[in-house]
């Protein structure tokens, strides 16, 4: 079941203290709510806390839509709504996989806006010496 739409409804930076704590640790809390069945799919509402622990807070607010046949939908909602089960693994993968990519790079900005770390890993290029190289079968760049 493709995203159909993604819409931020809010978004909240906030950072505390001018001096980072030695070992920052960031958090991610993505909470997807029960959905609801509208014209387009299914549409569920979500939040997603990401927390600079003793530095502060980026938090979105917003719905995500599913879109499949009217059939794929009743049926995804009425086994969900029944049996309070999670939906199907592969449904939650794509919503939560959906939010994430909707929110990464709006909360790499207000990141650096507001001088915190980036929310996830940035990619390290490590250039190896050619002996090493040579070794592994090739030479270049590997970024990890």
């Amino acid at each position: 079941m493709p995203i159909k739409a993604f819409n931020i409804k809010s978004v909240e930076g906030r950072r505390v203290g001018d001096r980072p704590p030695r070992n920052i640790q960031i958090s991610h809390d993505i909470n997807v709510s029960f959905p609801s069945i509208i014209e387009e799919g299914l549409r569920a509402e979500f939040r997603v806390v990401i927390t600079y622990t003793g530095l502060g807070t980026i938090t979105f607010s917003g719905d995500i839509i599913v879109a499949a046949s009217e059939e794929e939908i009743k049926k995804v909602y009425d086994e969900w709504k029944s049996s309070g089960n999670p939906p199907p693994e592969k449904l939650t993968q794509e919503m939560y996989n959906g939010v994430l990519g909707g929110i990464i790079p709006h909360a790499f900005y207000l990141a650096k806006e507001l001088k915190l770390p980036p929310p996830i890993p940035l990619p390290t290029v490590n250039i190896s010496p050619k002996k090493k190289a040579r070794k592994k079968g090739g030479e270049g760049i590997e970024v990890v």
